[in-house]
């Protein structure tokens, strides 16, 4: 059975291959989250990443929240 991708990995995943650069200033403005670009290098993959914001914040489920409504635009 395929897994499918959360709103914060799809959101994510658009910046993932091309443009990695601009994920750090997103995340910051849109998720107030603060990641260091070691971390970002650190993950293998989107998903792995995506997991890993989560375990920064207080409130998991908002960073998804934020992400759907981010896709929606």
């Amino acid at each position: 059975m395929t897994r499918i991708p959360t709103p914060l990995e799809r959101l994510l995943a658009r910046y993932w291959d091309d443009d990695r650069e601009r994920l750090l200033p997103l995340i910051e403005q849109r998720f107030g989250v603060r990641i260091e670009p070691e971390q970002l290098k650190g993950a293998r993959d989107v998903s792995s990443f995506a997991a890993s914001l989560k375990h920064l914040v207080d409130h998991p489920g908002r960073l998804e929240r934020v992400a759907e409504r981010l896709l929606e635009r």
